[in-house]
């Protein structure tokens, strides 16, 4: 129970919806919707919890040895043996189960687009072995949930699906810029390729302050100007700091902008 709940973080499951109701909003505004019924709703809630499972268990069991000589980490229900490697598994296969099956409720067009993201969350934690880069890979996962939407609504994709899959992208790869200074230390003697341990702190923090800027300008393309402005003002509490350049206070500004910015982006998109 404390790897679902704990580890994976299903608690935060909730504040994720919010950038999925964004994305439906969005389009919503641009275009006609069809209502939608209860079963097309539990496909995509459904979907995307799988899909956050899936990832959140993948990356624990892959990183599980790196996990137990991290002290961050090493009290993870894995990394600590209070949960098998056998039971980490059987999470992943059903989760994944729960991203699968609900896509074939709609059009097989979303069934071979999800072949993308699906790739992407299943590597994604390799991919600090081979690249610096690591964090825009994870941040491109979620330019699929706006455009996965749309073509779950139209059957195709819809420009205003772009440009907020690109804001979500940005947003989410500088919110794993800021997480991963924590890790640079464990990560360099690792021998880990993460953006810190590759290319320093300050480095690390510019160009999550260079995202956060490309982020908001695509916001304000989608004439979401007060969305913009709180999430500017959210993250540049933190990333105007000197105190970002600090881990645990890098880790707290990850923490509160990806607990609280789709939710302010949900309440602003209204204003």
């Amino acid at each position: 129970m404390n790897f679902l709940i704990t580890d994976l973080k299903l608690d935060r499951f909730l504040f994720s919806l919010p950038w999925l109701l964004v994305s439906y909003f969005v389009l919503a505004m641009a275009y006609p919707i069809q209502s939608q019924g209860i079963m097309f709703w539990v496909a995509v809630g459904g979907s995307f919890f799988g899909a956050r499972c899936v990832g959140m268990s993948l990356n624990q069991i892959i990183d599980n040895e790196f996990d137990k000589r991290n002290v961050r980490t090493a009290t993870r229900a894995l990394a600590s043996g209070q949960l098998s490697l056998v039971k980490a598994y059987l999470v992943t296969f059903f989760s994944f189960l729960l991203l699968v099956i609900p896509l074939f409720v709609f059009e097989k067009e979303l069934v071979f687009f999800a072949i993308a993201p699906i790739l992407l969350i299943v590597f994604y934690s390799w991919t600090k072995r081979w690249t610096p880069f690591c964090h825009f890979w994870l941040g491109s996962i979620y330019f699929f949930l706006p455009t996965a939407l749309s073509i779950a609504l139209f059957g195709s994709i819809r420009p205003e699906s772009l440009w907020l899959g690109i804001a979500f992208a940005l947003l989410i790869t500088a919110g794993d810029l800021l997480y991963s200074i924590q890790d640079r230390e464990v990560d360099q003697k690792e021998g880990l390729k993460s953006f810190p341990s590759r290319f320093g702190i300050d480095k690390t923090v510019w160009t999550a302050r260079f995202l956060i800027l490309l982020a908001i300008s695509c916001l304000i393309s989608l004439h979401l100007y007060m969305s913009a402005i709180a999430l500017a003002i959210l993250w540049g509490r933190f990333l105007l700091s000197s105190n970002v350049y600090n881990g645990p206070f890098a880790n707290r500004a990850f923490q509160t902008c990806n607990l609280y910015g789709g939710l302010l982006l949900l309440l602003t998109f209204w204003i």
